[in-house]
């Protein structure tokens, strides 16, 4: 029987080795920060995408997500508390009638128009001191950042933004 040599039938060079044990500890590391990301709410709804934002004067709050897929649905919901006023006039505007598809909208306005690309909502309600709640299921019609605003009776805009993922 003839010896074994003692030598390795490959060649293997320590600067490749390390640079495979780097990259596979580079990309394990980037593995879990999206898994993290995910499960927080990065990519759509959770903890970083929910987001609420409420006027100076406090006569309107806005609850929705931050991060969205397109075409997937999304929602929207918003308290307005005018003072002692018989009509709330909800408006949406900025870049919102041109990225998202109104799906429904609970409760249904009393009258519902658009005027220079924004969306009008009036509600009747005879000066009810709690105000309005309205909730508005959405479809992200184009990815990337939407810039909207939403107003009530005339106030001041309150601006709002949402990313939408391929």
């Amino acid at each position: 029987m003839p010896k074994s040599s003692s030598s390795s039938p490959v060649q293997e060079s320590p600067f490749w080795l390390n640079v495979e044990a780097r990259v596979r500890q580079v990309g394990l590391l980037i593995m879990l920060l999206i898994v993290v990301a995910a499960t927080g709410g990065l990519f759509s709804k959770g903890y970083f995408s929910h987001h609420t934002r409420t006027a100076a004067d406090g006569k309107v709050a806005l609850e929705y997500e931050r991060f969205g897929r397109l075409l997937s649905d999304a929602e929207i919901k918003i308290v307005a508390r005018p003072a002692g006023d018989p009509v709330t006039t909800v408006v949406l505007g900025g870049d919102f009638m041109d990225d998202f598809d109104v799906q429904t909208l609970q409760p249904q306005p009393d009258k519902m128009y658009t005027l220079h690309n924004t969306l009008v909502l009036v509600y009747q309600h005879a000066g009810k001191p709690e105000g309005v709640t309205l909730w508005l299921s959405v479809n992200p019609l184009n990815a990337g950042t939407s810039h909207s605003w939403l107003s009530v009776n005339g106030g001041k805009p309150l601006p709002f933004w949402q990313f939408i993922y391929p």
